[in-house]
């Protein structure tokens, strides 16, 4: 029992007495530490890091502490991985498949900013107290940009949280340059900082104008956008101008281009409204089947209405919401009536407003690419990897064709999906240069902001353009016109103009439904003479039915049919 309680205490006097070196599964041979210091502020520096592995290892980590100056440049012989915290930056150099053991040499190299300028004593960490290993020697240089005073250098030494002056490290200065040795070996927790007082003004911050070169290009190619849209896309004022009648010159079709800038599924499920109310369809509905039927006055159809009746028909006498469905020949052909009815568009829009699109992608274009550029470049400096900076190379460039593709569509559904697309990419973009552009420089953090936010007007002009000529533009002021009057008609009113026209409520009704007011328009009728069609009552029930129903039978055809003084640097390590 005696003998236990003997080996018992040998093994626990070793746990707490054993050398803390190897808490490590490495220690350094050699530390090599060289710093260039520039008149501007900046500091070039060098680690070299000689370690011996006495345990398998993967690599090591090694810390740079940021001491509030901003670091860049960061490069390693090794394999790196660099994760940033506002305090440190931590590079991990290794290869997660392969072990080390025995001798290894890792260096890494990086640039400080020093963000303060006005300091009497610069002072750089020879090797960071935060190795938690030992370090066999020591060889340190730092050149300055202008001859020193040997009086005014001094090597602290960092032990145990306490700093004070060794005097036995061996250092010389010459001229511009200190240099030093030692073959004293420094415990887990110790290092070394070399001090140089400096007088006053020593540092001289050189004007970088490239942040400014880079705003005033992505303010320049803004205003070239928003002055294309003024003058190319910003519609003239419009006037409601209140009529109680459809406009005579255009069709259904012509309405949805005139106010959204295309025709699509919703317009096609108007015109055939329209044609009902000419006697031209008759619709039988039951349920959640309905069917269409040659009117009577099927033979006197002129024109359009010719047309897309020999559509819908083709040689039947009724054609079903089945037919609708699975018809290859209507599909075609309601597509290209589709597509030529887009081709009026250029009767309500000025032409050259739809050109001027083109230099507008070009712009934003450029503007994405002088952003990314800078952006990338800075992200890389700043010590990101190859992979994160070609991922948002590959984004920034995404969002460009994004960008063009928006203009190009004409389509109101393409671009409403665009749009959004757009928003939420711009909105992911901010958030990114929020997480990664903290860490640079303050003027390049908000030029990548203005960036995002003058690109996402960009888009915003381009989306709106082309804009209407003055036909358009008075076509447009007689559809609100038509609209303000649906939502305020009075029922004595309405009673005169169905005791002129019977059909008078099925003329309303196909652009009732473009307008957004079908509903209101249907319950103004209800208890208003006799309206009857095909001995049904249309209320807004049926009629939500049939139109829901005929505009997803006929999406399908007309979706996509058109468009086109503290220390700097130094920071401990670790193994891996």
């Amino acid at each position: 029992m005696k003998k236990m309680y003997v080996v018992l205490c040998l093994i626990l006097s070793s746990l707490f007495f054993i050398n803390p070196a190897y808490a490590e599964r490495f220690y350094i041979n050699n530390y090599y530490t060289e710093y260039t210091v520039h008149e501007d502020a900046t500091i070039d520096t060098l680690e070299g890091i000689s370690a011996f592995f006495h345990t398998k290892a993967h690599g090591i980590v090694k810390d740079i502490n940021r001491n509030n100056d901003i670091i860049t440049h960061i490069h390693a012989t090794e394999n790196k991985e660099t994760h940033s915290t506002p305090s440190v930056i931590s590079v991990k150099m290794g290869d997660s498949g392969k072990y080390i053991l025995g001798d290894k040499l890792y260096t890494v190299k990086y640039k400080i900013h020093m963000r303060d300028l006005n300091i009497s004593q610069l002072r750089l960490d020879i090797v960071s107290p935060a190795w938690n290993t030992e370090i066999k020697s020591v060889n340190f240089k730092v050149t300055m940009p202008k001859n020193i005073s040997p009086e005014d250098v001094k090597i602290y030494k960092i032990s145990n949280k306490k700093i004070f002056e060794d005097k036995n490290i061996p250092y010389t200065v010459r001229n511009n340059v200190i240099a030093g040795y030692t073959g004293n070996t420094l415990q887990p927790y110790e290092g070394y900082v070399v001090a140089v007082n400096l007088p006053y003004g020593y540092f001289v911050r050189k004007q970088d104008y490239t942040p400014f070169f880079t705003l005033a290009a992505i303010l320049i190619l803004t205003m070239g956008v928003i002055s294309i849209w003024a003058i190319y896309g910003k519609d003239k004022h419009v006037t409601p101008i209140v009529t109680f009648k459809a406009p005579n010159e255009i069709n259904p079709m012509d309405a949805g281009i005139i106010l959204k800038g295309s025709a699509s599924s919703d317009e096609f499920t108007a015109y055939i409204v329209s044609l009902m109310g000419k006697n031209y369809i008759e619709m039988e509905e039951n349920g959640e089947f309905f069917k269409l039927k040659k009117g009577q006055d099927f033979g006197n159809a002129k024109e359009k209405d010719s047309e897309i009746l020999k559509i819908l028909f083709h040689e039947k006498e009724e054609v079903t919401k089945t037919d609708l469905e699975s018809s290859k020949y209507i599909e075609e052909n309601v597509r290209n009536f589709v597509i030529d009815a887009n081709q009026r568009k250029e009767l309500f829009f000025e032409t050259i407003s739809k050109n001027a699109s083109v230099f507008t992608v070009m712009f934003i274009f450029t503007l994405l690419v002088i952003f990314t550029s800078n952006f990338v470049c800075t992200l890389y400096d700043f010590g990101g990897t190859m992979i994160q900076t070609f991922f948002f190379f590959m984004v920034f460039m995404g969002l460009g064709l994004l960008c063009a593709a928006v203009a190009s569509c004409s389509d109101f559904e393409s671009k409403a999906v665009s749009s959004v697309l757009c928003a939420s990419t711009f909105i992911f973009l901010f958030v990114l240069v929020y997480v990664f552009g903290g860490q640079t420089f303050p003027l390049n953090n908000l030029i990548f902001k203005i960036g995002i936010f003058c690109s996402f007007i960009c888009v915003i002009c381009t989306i709106n353009l082309p804009k209407r000529n003055d036909l358009g533009t008075r076509l447009m002021g007689e559809l609100l016109g038509l609209k303000h009057f649906i939502k305020v008609a009075e029922k004595n009113r309405l009673e005169a103009l169905i005791n002129e026209n019977p059909l008078y409520f099925y003329n309303i009704l196909p652009y009732a439904y473009i307008l957004g007011v079908s509903n209101v328009w249907i319950k103004k009728f209800q208890g208003i003479g006799n309206i009857i069609y095909k001995g049904s009552n249309i209320t807004t029930h049926s009629f939500n039915h049939m139109s829901s129903s005929l505009s997803s039978s006929c999406r399908s055809y007309s979706s996509g049919s058109s468009g086109s003084s503290g220390s700097h640097g130094g920071g401990g390590g670790r193994a891996w």
